[in-house]
């Protein structure tokens, strides 16, 4: 079955046994039964009420709506559905639970960090990351995760900053601690020994808390650790062809085995630690990882039904809502990257926010042929809500004076806001019950002359041909059709016509005029006039 296109936004989206049903007139409104459905597939529970009572407004789409129930639109409803499934079989958590699983994630990044600490190469890979980023050869979003991607320029430039203050901090401190272990290998003092250690305690604390703030993201990490990987490699190729010349006792054995030698020196002091210990390490980061991925993901999963709570009352905002649903994830994850527990607030509340951001942030940027900044579109909603209430009020639409004045911005801008929020209408949008036409194929071009006029203007050449055939000369025809362009290319000048047929420009003129008050006193002339007098 198929619902057709009406002028006035009423249908029914139907989702397999019912998930919602929406009346569309202007506005979203939900029954008692839509409630119960979202209940029955877990997606609306009283834990997700946050006490918001404000209903968010946001451009509205005000194209009309076709939802036909085809192959595609059904093979929709099942993603939906089993979609709706899959959340459902997700438990919720409580507040306690929610800070246990944040504390694994900060547990996790602090195994992280501790590992990078205690490995000179991963942390230099680190230091060399602003070098390149000085250099112009890495941009921020090569290194962190903290900036988002609709983040403006100024957001851009405070992150840069913030990354780079970070990495220098580090560097200096690595620097610093590079130093105090030579100290404390020449200190003989036990006193001068522990103060030495208190400092080197101190700064790699430091450094945790820098690398915490870096955020690196995980392809930056998975670089970075590949570096460190293929350091153990290579440190491994050398042993195993030292292992390989152990028995032989060859004078150019001996000088391969000195070079090999040399090179395992070299690598180790690459290094800066024992191999076993960056292989430790490496299987900490992992661990810390694994850690904070599974913490991560149970946060997300569970919270799931959130974003689906969310993301309906933005249906028919011009988004899909297997859209609006995947936008809104993106702002949960969001929210559980920028979570801290510490500050009291319950999880969903905080997730709310980011997820309401990231959903009319898409509708912003993606619901209309012609994007529309985030600031105009704000404008653009207040004067739709005034709108509304103005009809409300007076039982009729009302007129852009009456909306400047209750708005309290100039009447050219409500003229131009409103001309704005009207939605185009893209040419190429199908035509007909079979979709086989296009709408440019119905939208006239002034250009082009219409068939009647073609046809009338073959009408009259032809009258005319007639008449200068049977009233006039072959040599006063000849002249008259070079003089006014008549089955030529271009109206032709008297000299230029007297050189036609060798005589003066004059005689040309007299001939025209002769020949011009012939074809007024002729009957022949008269078709003609009516097509004068019809211009």
């Amino acid at each position: 079955m198929k619902f057709k296109k009406k002028l006035e936004y009423q249908f029914e989206y139907d989702i397999e046994e019912g998930i919602s049903r929406i009346s569309y007139s202007g506005s979203i409104k939900h029954d008692n039964t839509e409630e119960k459905e979202f209940i029955s597939y877990g997606v609306y529970d009283e834990d997700y009420d946050t006490g918001d009572s404000d209903k968010e407004e946001i451009l509205t789409s005000t194209k009309d709506i076709d939802i036909q129930r085809d192959k595609e639109s059904v093979s929709e409803y099942d993603l939906i559905k089993f979609y709706l499934h899959e959340i459902a079989s997700h438990s919720l958590l409580s507040r306690e639970e929610e800070i246990q699983i944040a504390k694994e994630i900060e547990k996790g990044k602090k195994i992280i960090a501790k590992a990078i600490l205690n490995s000179p190469i991963i942390l230099r890979e680190i230091i060399n990351l602003g070098e390149k980023l000085n250099k112009g050869a890495l941009s921020v979003r090569d290194i962190t995760s903290s900036l988002d991607d609709d983040s403006d320029e100024e957001i851009e430039e405070e992150v840069v900053l913030g990354i780079k203050r970070c990495i220098n901090a580090i560097k200096r401190l690595y620097k610093e601690n590079e130093r105090i272990k030579r100290q404390l290998g020449k200190a003989s003092k036990e006193k001068e020994r522990k103060l030495l250690g208190q400092k080197l305690k101190k700064n790699n604390r430091k450094i945790a808390s820098y690398l915490e703030q870096l955020n690196l993201n995980k392809n930056q990490m998975d670089r970075i650790l590949s570096v460190a990987r293929s350091y153990i490699g290579k440190v491994e190729e050398v042993q195993s062809e030292l292992g390989d010349l152990a028995n032989d006792k060859g004078t150019h054995t001996q000088e391969i085995r000195g070079v090999l030698k040399k090179r395992l020196r070299e690598l180790r002091a690459e290094i800066g630690q024992r191999i076993e210990e960056l292989k430790r390490n490496l299987e900490r980061i992992e661990q810390g990882e694994e850690k904070v991925y599974r913490a991560r993901k149970m946060l997300i999963e569970s919270n799931l039904r959130l974003v689906v709570s969310i993301a309906r009352r933005y249906i028919n905002r011009g988004l899909p809502f297997l859209d609006l649903i995947q936008e809104g994830n993106m702002g949960l994850m969001r929210a559980v990257d920028k979570f801290e527990y510490q500050r009291g607030y319950k999880f969903s509340t905080y997730a709310t926010w980011w997820i309401r951001q990231a959903i009319t942030r898409s509708l912003a940027d993606q619901s209309r042929i012609i994007r529309i900044p985030v600031h105009m579109t704000e404008t653009i909603n207040r004067l739709i809500r005034v709108s509304r209430t103005l009809v409300q009020e007076l039982g009729r639409e009302p007129f852009p004076e009456e909306i400047a004045e209750r708005v309290g911005i100039p009447v050219d801008k409500v003229i131009r806001v409103l001309r704005i929020a009207k939605d185009p209408v893209s040419l190429e949008s199908p035509i007909g019950d079979e979709e086989d036409g296009k709408l440019m194929d119905f939208i006239e071009d002034t250009n082009m002359a219409s068939p009647l006029q073609l046809l009338e203007m073959k009408e009259l050449k032809q009258i005319i041909r007639n008449a200068l055939s049977s009233v006039l000369s072959d040599r006063e025809a000849s002249i008259l059709k070079l003089r006014f362009g008549i089955d030529s290319d271009k109206e032709h000048t008297l000299e230029e016509v007297g050189q036609e047929f060798n005589v003066t420009r004059e005689r040309i003129r007299q001939i025209e005029v002769k020949a011009i008050k012939k074809l007024k006193r002729a009957n022949r002339i008269y078709p003609i006039k009516s097509y004068i007098d019809k211009d």
